[in-house]
């Protein structure tokens, strides 16, 4: 599983100490770590907020958040296409997109 390294240099550490501090967070390493799926309801709300002018009406029930892109990318390919058949996507498009669409059997056009 890819996972972001916890800092063990001691300098390091009390730097993001005092940068989470405004956080009101008692263990800065949970910030580095994966939470729940889908996102916190606070997260989701956000989430839903941000995107309200390009999505009027957007529920934060319909919002996922994701650990990162490729888990993102991953479920988006997973829903929208079937081995076999073809996504749309720029002529340089990013790395990651190729690299799953490979593994599921999806071909990008761009």
């Amino acid at each position: 599983m890819n996972r972001p390294p916890e800092p063990t240099d001691e300098a390091l550490r009390e730097r993001f100490r005092r940068g989470f501090a405004s956080l009101d967070v008692s263990d800065p390493n949970a910030l580095l770590r994966y939470h729940e799926f889908g996102g916190a309801p606070e997260d989701r709300e956000a989430g839903a907020a941000w995107l309200s002018e390009r999505i009027p009406g957007l529920s934060p029930q319909r919002v996922l958040v994701c650990p990162g892109i490729q888990s993102g990318l991953l479920a988006l390919l997973a829903v929208l296409a079937r081995p076999g058949e073809t996504i749309c996507c720029e002529a340089i498009t990013y790395p990651g997109l190729k690299g799953l669409a490979s593994q599921l059997g999806i071909r990008l056009h761009g």
